[in-house]
Order: C-alpha cells, then sequence, then structure tokens
C-alpha cells in the first residue's frame, strides 16, 4: 500500500492532488494500491470520484506543524514504509520528524530549505538552478534526487500523443487552474467574442473544479454560441489537442500541453509560477503573455494580439509544436512509481 500527502481546495486547487494522482494511478497498474492522507474534507469527494480512499487528519492545511503528531501516530499504525509528500506547507521540523520514521519522496517546486528527505522530485524545467547535490552535500544530508522533466508525472491519457498542426486555426483553449479567482479565462473569452478576426473560431474554456465563475460563464455562452466552457474534464488531453492554439497559466498545464505539443500563450497568475513560465520561454517552447497581476487589462489585450499573431503565422505555430514534442515529457508518472515501489521492496 502506497501513501500519499496531498491538499486541495478552493484556495490551492487541485494541482498537488491531480500530480500524485497520475503517479496513484501508475501504482495501480503495478497492483499497488493508494491510501491519500489529508488535512480536512475538501478534496475527499474529489479523491474518491477517482477511485481511491482518504484519511482526513482534521489538521490545518497550510500549518503543517500542528499535525506532526498524528501523522507519525498513522504512521506507526499503518506500519507505513513510504510517504510520498506534496505540499508547499511543509517545515524542517515537521519533515525531519516525519522523514525519521518514514523513507518520505517529497515533490519540491519552491527549494524552500534542505529537505531532510530519503528523495526530493522536482520534475520542473528550472529544476537545475538549485544545485540540489552540491548542496545538500554541503549540509551533509544524504537525499537522492530526481530532477528534470522527464519525472513530470502526467496522467497516462498525455502519453504517446500524435499533434498534427492544421494550416488554419479552428478552435482555441483557454485553461487557468483549479480558481481562477479574479476570471481571467472569462475576460479573455469575452474580449475574443469581441475580435472580429476570431469570427468562425471556437473558444474552449476548461473551468477548473474550485472556480466559482460558471454563471459567468453560461450567461457568456448564450450570448456567443462559439464560446464553450468545458466543466470537469475528464479528457483533457483529447480537449488540448482538438485545439490548435492555447492560452495558458503557468502551472502544471504547461506540461500537459507541451505533451500534447499544442501552440501555447503563457501567462503568470500566482507567485509559484513565475519560473516555470520563464524556463518554458528562454526555451521557446511558448510566447510570453505577461503577468496578469500587473494590469490585467492590459496582459489580457497583449494576450489577444499574440492570438492573432499565432492565427496568422502557421510556421510558428508548427516550430513552437515541434519544439514542445523535442522536450519529450511521456513517462514521468511511471518513473515515479518504479522509485517508490523500489523503496517499499527495500523499506
Amino acid at each position: 500500500m502506497m501513501y500519499i500527502r496531498a491538499d486541495a481546495n478552493k484556495e490551492i486547487a487541485t494541482g498537488h492532488v491531480m500530480r500524485c494522482m497520475a503517479i496513484a494511478d501508475k501504482l495501480k497498474k503495478k497492483n499497488c494500491d493508494t491510501v491519500f492522507i489529508t488535512a480536512d474534507q475538501c478534496a475527499k469527494e474529489f479523491i474518491n470520484s477517482r477511485g481511491y480512499d482518504t484519511i482526513c487528519l482534521n489538521t490545518i492545511w497550510n500549518n503543517m506543524d500542528t499535525e506532526t503528531d498524528k501523522m507519525l501516530k498513522l504512521i506507526k499504525d499503518r506500519n507505513i514504509k513510504t510517504l510520498l509528500i506534496d505540499s508547499y506547507f511543509v517545515t524542517r521540523d515537521y519533515m525531519s520528524r516525519v522523514g525519521s520514521t518514514a523513507k518520505v519522496f517529497y515533490i519540491d517546486d519552491l527549494n524552500m530549505f534542505e529537505y531532510p528527505v530519503h528523495t526530493i522530485i522536482n520534475y520542473n524545467i528550472y529544476a537545475d538552478k538549485f544545485d540540489y547535490e552540491i548542496r545538500y552535500r554541503k549540509a551533509g544530508i544524504n537525499t537522492r534526487f530526481l530532477l528534470g522533466c522527464k519525472y513530470m508525472p502526467l496522467r497516462a491519457e498525455f502519453e504517446n500523443i500524435v499533434y498534427n498542426v492544421r494550416d488554419k486555426v479552428s478552435d482555441i483553449l483557454i485553461t487557468t487552474g483549479g480558481t481562477d479567482s479574479i476570471n481571467i479565462a472569462g475576460r479573455l473569452a469575452e474580449k475574443l467574442a469581441q475580435t472580429h478576426c476570431l469570427q468562425g473560431i471556437n473558444v474552449h474554456i476548461a473551468v477548473g473544479a474550485y472556480n466559482k465563475n460558471r454563471e459567468f460563464f453560461e450567461v457568456l455562452r448564450k450570448k456567443n454560441k462559439n464560446i464553450m466552457p468545458h466543466y470537469n474534464v475528464r479528457e483533457m488531453a483529447k480537449l488540448m489537442t482538438e485545439c490548435d492554439i492555447a492560452v495558458s497559466a503557468g502551472g502544471t498545464t504547461l506540461y500537459e500541453l507541451c505533451a500534447c505539443s499544442v501552440p501555447t500563450v503563457a501567462m503568470v497568475m500566482a507567485d509559484n509560477q513565475i519560473e516555470n513560465v520563464n524556463g518554458f520561454k528562454k526555451k521557446g517552447l511558448v510566447i510570453y503573455g505577461g503577468d496578469i497581476r500587473y494590469g490585467a487589462e492590459n496582459i489580457l489585450c497583449e494576450i489577444t494580439s499574440l492570438i492573432k499573431k499565432l492565427i496568422n503565422n502557421f510556421e510558428l505555430r508548427k516550430e513552437l509544436s515541434q519544439r514542445m514534442r523535442d522536450m519529450g515529457i511521456q513517462n514521468g508518472a511511471d518513473m515515479i512509481g518504479e522509485e517508490l515501489l523500489s523503496s517499499m521492496r527495500f523499506s
């Protein structure tokens, strides 16, 4: 049995749980069941609907030191040998105490400190900038590292994608993550609907599980038949590959779009997306639209202009798509799953 500690709620959306679920899906195919450990009940229905059991600690999701004793008791009661943790709210004390009782694998995006754990996973495009091995060696911490995009834990639907860049743009996808509190997706779709050069082009909106703007989307859809909100999308790869251009926030979705090779305009919507978007931009994998938090209306105008540019430039779309394909993002979840199983075998 594998145990994963992760949360999802209206504040942090579903990204942590989703990437862990991709790993759990691979483990299931290898006859290893997974249980998710959560701070509260917010993610219970979402996780259960995907076929996984949950254990609720009844603690504070963004103050993990409050749960340390409960977690240690759970590790002892369940005889947990290997634990995957995915949270931005771990502390040095939490990781030290939990890591002393189980082999902890930690998915790291932020590099907040040297984590005293068995294995660090950083699949991000910017992982090499952290100089993990040098720093941890100096700190005397004997940690293993799984680094780089090849470890990106995408769901099985993103494997072996074949995508052809079409001559004419007919469909555009907007995806802004699980929450989108200031309704960037809706505002951009509305702006695109007002742009005459987009007549005859469908605008698809992937609406996150905790998005509160559904009433806005329905009003917009009734006014504009070519605007199509998609709720609780189960086949995201299919939706992506049916589109010719995507506009995306800078989280995990960029890796999914990269696996699908869909030409993309990327934007920053949160602090933890800055390095990601910069990494994709530097490698020429996306066109940068801007940081939406600094003048949203101006950024939306810029993104609209970039979409027009892509619509009118087949060669640019083809070039972006090829660069994405060359990244070879495919089997990260399977590779992580094998590492977790290996750890369990030798516990």
